[in-house]
């Protein structure tokens, strides 16, 4: 079973960490790499479809729910790593909700790792 762990920064605008999120499931819930199966893996459900049946909660969602809501206020930034379990850097770009999620925490960048071109390139996405 493959496993991709994405780490997320949150930094206001003096550049100091206000909040951390990974990958992983939610409170009270049994990681996927614990039980040994994954469900979505198991029924062959293509990557970013189907989340809805997933125990695990993105590590943009985490990094947003765990932020003092004192940050959202147009000046602070998301920086997004994601790596398999070979420590390879995958492509981290959010997935359509998790994008939703950072436009309506009002942050100002979100910086991220593309691989779906040759090589990996830094991408920065800007929300105002």
């Amino acid at each position: 079973m493959t496993h991709e762990s994405g780490y997320i920064f949150l930094v206001d605008a003096d550049n100091r960490i206000v909040a951390t999120g990974y990958n992983g499931a939610a409170r009270g819930e049994t990681e996927c790499l614990e039980v040994g199966t994954c469900w979505r893996k198991e029924n062959n459900v293509p990557h970013g479809q189907q989340y809805e049946k997933c125990v695990a909660v993105h590590a943009e969602a985490n990094a947003i729910i765990n932020c003092d809501p004192k940050y959202f206020n147009g000046t602070s930034t998301i920086y997004i790593y994601g790596c398999d379990k070979d420590n390879n850097i995958c492509d981290s770009s959010p997935c359509l909700m998790c994008d939703r999620m950072i436009k309506n925490a009002k942050l100002n960048r979100c910086y991220y790792e593309n691989t779906n071109t040759v090589g990996v390139k830094r991408i920065v996405k800007k929300y105002k």
